[in-house]
């Protein structure tokens, strides 16, 4: 997988920058293949390396306009710094996404939530 994505996201990330009718679909893969990287990466408990795709992911779902892809990439960027043991960036990770909630789909904002009533209780927040 990670070798067969690599080959073509360079390029259509590339093309995903450019303005044009296709942008905003071609962002959305790019989006999608990224998180599909970070998947790869995160089974491989390379978390440096999974965090700096769910950022690409992030950045193109932006440029997709794609809100579901765009807050799950947040989400996936909090779980990552729960495995680098870090709750404080998981929390603000987690709360830039809260802004998208009106536009989710509600499995993902209930993911959302779930994720956030986790971190802010070890956190010991209310």
């Amino acid at each position: 997988v990670e070798q067969i994505l690599s080959t073509f996201l360079a390029p259509m990330a590339t093309f995903a920058r450019q303005t044009s009718i296709y942008q905003q679909t071609t962002a959305n893969i790019v989006s999608q293949g990224y998180q599909l990287m970070y998947v790869v990466s995160s089974h491989e408990e390379d978390f440096k390396t999974a965090l700096s795709y769910v950022q690409r992911a992030q950045f193109y779902a932006q440029i997709a306009g794609d809100s579901n892809l765009e807050a799950a990439s947040l989400i996936r960027q909090g779980v990552v710094y729960l495995h680098r043991k870090s709750p404080h960036d998981t929390l603000l990770a987690y709360q830039k996404a809260l802004p998208l909630v009106g536009n989710l789909s509600p499995l993902l904002r209930s993911r959302l939530y779930a994720d956030l009533c986790e971190v802010q209780g070890k956190l010991q927040l209310e």
